[in-house]
């Protein structure tokens, strides 16, 4: 069901839309600290996936300087 086309400022100071906020809230715990044993169980993924954005954004002639480098 469509609540509207309102914006949400969630903490993470994210703009979304009110579904997107909705699923981003259930999905999601707000933590008082990173869980350092997560990062690092999933850096590698994060990487692999990084990596393929990269790639896909040089293939596609893509550039965000500020956030890449490139």
């Amino acid at each position: 069901m469509r609540r509207g086309n309102r914006m949400h400022t969630l903490r993470l100071k994210l703009n979304v839309d009110d579904d997107t906020a909705a699923v981003l809230e259930k999905r999601f715990h707000i933590l008082e600290k990173p869980d350092r044993n997560k990062c690092i169980k999933l850096f590698d993924n994060f990487v692999k996936m990084q990596d393929e954005l990269i790639n896909e954004m040089k293939a596609a002639g893509v550039s965000y300087p500020a956030c890449f480098g490139f």
